[in-house]
Parts: C-alpha cells; sequence; structure tokens
C-alpha cells in the first residue's frame, strides 16, 4: 500500500522515472514503474546495489528491525546517490525504542517510560506492554496484565536472542503524526487518529484515519519542532505515533521513514507529498506553513488483509 502510493505521487511530478525492486513471489504489482524482480536473498543485494547505482535519489521503504533501513540508508549515502530519507545515524537511534525514549526525554519531551526487559526496575501495579526492542508497528507486541506474568514472558524470551522493551500500559487514544522535515523546520501534514485492536492480548492495527484528530494543531507542531530538535538528521517525512492520555499527549516511538498514514495523506491535503519531499531534496525548507490541515481520510487494513 505505501509502495502504490508513493509511486503513484512520483509518477506524476514532471521528469521523474521511477525504478522498484519488487519479491518475485508477489508477482507484477501493475505499478507505472520499472521493476527489477528479486529472486532470492543473494539476489537482493546485488538488485539493491545495481539499483542504487542507477539512482540519482533513493527512497527506501523498508522496517527498522535488523538494521535493516540502517543499512540501505548508509548503502546509498556509501554509493553517493541522494538519500530520501533520514540519516543512517536518526535511524538507528529511532530503532531503538530505549535509546528514543531517553533521547527524548532528554529533549523535555513527554514519552511513555520505557525499559530494557533485561535491566527492569522492580515494577509495580497492572499494565505492562512487552515489545521487541528493535520491532515495527505492533509486531510481537503483547499486554500483559500484572507483573507476575510480565516475568515470566520475559523469562521465556531470554533464550530467542531477540532483545525485548517494556513500557507501561497507558490508557488513552492512540494518534500519530506525519511531518515533513529538513535542516532542523518542521511542517506538520497529518494528526491522525490510529485504529489499534486488542485481541488476545496482542496489538493489532488496523488502520488510520488521516488528519482526523481534533485536537490543538499547534500543540502538535510544537511536539514535531520538539522531536525534531531531540534526533538530529530526521529528515523528509518523519511518523511519531502517540498516546493521547488524560494528561495529554505521550510520545511511544519516532519512524524515521514512510508509515501506513502516507497512503492517504496526500489526498487528505489535495496535494503531492513525494513532490515535496523532493523539493527539500532541492534544498529548500520545508513549505511556510508550519501546518497543512486537511480532510479526513480512511485507510483500512483489514481490506488489504494485512491487519
Amino acid at each position: 500500500m505505501m509502495l502504490r502510493a508513493l509511486v503513484d505521487d512520483l509518477t506524476r511530478v514532471p521528469d521523474v522515472e521511477v525504478v522498484i525492486t519488487r519479491d518475485a513471489r508477489l508477482g507484477d504489482p501493475g505499478l507505472e514503474a520499472i521493476t527489477h524482480m528479486v529472486w532470492s536473498a543473494g539476489d537482493l543485494a546485488r538488485c539493491w546495489a545495481r539499483c542504487i547505482q542507477d539512482a540519482e535519489w533513493v527512497w527506501p521503504i523498508a522496517p527498522e528491525t535488523d538494521g535493516i533501513l540502517e543499512s540501505l540508508s548508509g548503502a546509498v549515502l556509501d554509493a553517493g546517490r541522494g538519500l530520501l530519507n533520514s540519516s543512517p545515524e536518526a535511524v538507528r537511534v529511532a530503532a531503538s525504542k530505549v535509546d528514543t525514549a531517553a533521547c527524548l526525554k532528554a529533549g523535555g519531551l513527554c514519552v511513555i517510560e520505557t525499559w530494557r526487559a533485561d535491566a527492569l526496575p522492580l515494577l509495580d501495579g497492572a499494565g505492562w506492554v512487552l515489545k521487541p526492542e528493535h520491532g515495527m508497528g505492533c509486531q510481537d507486541t503483547r499486554l500483559f496484565r500484572d507483573s507476575a506474568s510480565l516475568a515470566a514472558a520475559i523469562a521465556d524470551r531470554n533464550g530467542d536472542g531477540g532483545m525485548w522493551a517494556v513500557q507501561p500500559f497507558t490508557p488513552g487514544e492512540a494518534a500519530s503524526l506525519s511531518l515533513l522535515v529538513a535542516d532542523g523546520k518542521v511542517a506538520l501534514l497529518g494528526c491522525n487518529r490510529q485504529r489499534v485492536a486488542l485481541a488476545d492480548d496482542g496489538f493489532v492495527l488496523l488502520g488510520c484515519v488521516v488528519n482526523a484528530l481534533d485536537g490543538d494543531r499547534h500543540l502538535y507542531e510544537e511536539i514535531g519542532r520538539g522531536v525534531v530538535a531531540a534526533m538530529p538528521g530526521l529528515w523528509g517525512y518523519v511518523g511519531v505515533d502517540l498516546m493521547i492520555t488524560e494528561e495529554g499527549p505521550m510520545i511511544l516511538e519516532v519512524n524515521p521513514r514512510l508509515t501506513t498514514s502516507y497512503v492517504g495523506l496526500s489526498r487528505s491535503l489535495e496535494a503531492n507529498v513525494a513532490h515535496m519531499v523532493l523539493t527539500l531534496a532541492g534544498h529548500s525548507a520545508p513549505p511556510v506553513r508550519a501546518s497543512f490541515p486537511g480532510r479526513r481520510v480512511e485507510v483500512e487494513l483489514e481490506t488489504y488483509r494485512v491487519a
């Protein structure tokens, strides 16, 4: 869905030729782009290297998990090509739930407390969320209703070689911000409601409603500026996940890449967001307006069976 939305935007920009890679098992996506099929894991690195060499600018769509996005971003810069994404250093910080929380907290922002599961303080109370330290979205994210069940789950996972993060379960409304970032300046493109469900104590993202938040956009603009000031190297399209609580917005994580909200963002704004990013690549600052109020646009993941 993100790939299709991005290619649709890019192909409407004059003098832009789009080249994409595609897992051969998924078939031809039928997009207006030159498509290089990838037939094996070994073929992936060769295909990416060839495409990077042939391109002037590269816009990676990849997860932070296992350092994939950081590695791809570094490969683009090592090849001397233009990177339409945040720096590898910013991606490395954002990929870690614990490092992100510490970085933003040091910047004076309200964050949901986050600990490494192997370095937990003595916890008391009810409601804890256990998630991969370097995961994305709702991947393997579960709710534990007391400290004893959390401790048992951590013990079960100690031998799997992965790193896990723990956060207190925080009631509120799941939300996200879509930011346009360059040179420390920020434009707020989207204030989005996230449709997150709890099924068998596991979290599932069902979709989002782009520009559905009716709160104070000046407050969200301030949060966006604070995130960018606290995390140098963020650039282009950046997502910020929040919980809107009774005490106010609290930041969950930062996504230094396209997010699900991008799928409906250009329709919401009646503007080409990819063109905006390409304009930034030409060394222009974000648009003068700090905020772009848009109409509500629903993005439903259940429709495409990806929820």
